[in-house]
């Protein structure tokens, strides 16, 4: 009796790729979503996706990506399939100081301010939101440490801190330097 073993051959599934939007200058995730066994899906040549459905890629423009699935035991010697998934960088907002304080003085009022492009601004003082402050500029009374926060409508976003120390701050010490001496019917010290 002969026993013929034939082992079964991979109809090669178009790849299904997807990969969401990016904020410039992350890293993108391309998933596939109906991975074969026995395939071997490549890009630019190199193997991905060995060890599970995710790889990385760091493109720092919307690009294109190809990705090519074959298998040494394809029902078609000659079958390759093949398909494109495109990853959208978005642009960061602009921002750069305007006006900047280093420094405030009790009952004093001073104005930071920035430049952007952002459709939305957030300002925070000590990393509390100040609320209904959405302008490019700030008007502050007391020290300490200013945050911007701006974004856009594709949702990346850029931060800048502004610390702002007290003038004449309650833990400094005034130091006298100088001798003291006390004359004779004299009543003031010099």
């Amino acid at each position: 009796i002969n026993v013929t073993y034939e082992k079964s051959c991979i109809t090669i599934e178009t790849p299904n790729i997807t990969a969401t939007p990016i904020c410039a200058g992350s890293t993108a995730t391309l998933t596939l979503n109906n991975k074969q066994d026995g395939v071997t899906y490549t890009l630019g040549g190199t193997p991905i996706f060995t060890d599970g459905t995710t790889h990385t890629v760091n493109p720092d423009r919307t690009t294109t990506y190809t990705i090519t699935a074959t298998s040494t035991n394809s029902c078609d010697a000659n079958q390759e399939e093949t398909a494109n998934v495109t990853v959208t960088v978005n642009a960061i907002p602009t921002l750069s100081p305007s006006v900047t304080v280093n420094s405030i003085c009790e009952g004093e009022t001073k104005t930071i301010t920035v430049n952007t492009n952002a459709t939305s601004i957030k300002w925070y003082k000590n990393e509390t939101l100040i609320e209904d402050q959405t302008t490019a500029s700030l008007s502050i009374t007391t020290a300490g440490t200013y945050k911007v926060v701006v974004s856009n409508a594709s949702g990346c976003s850029k931060e800048m801190s502004f610390p702002v120390a007290n003038a004449f701050g309650s833990d400094i010490t005034p130091t006298i330097t100088g001798s003291a001496s006390v004359q004779s019917g004299a009543t003031n010290i010099t």
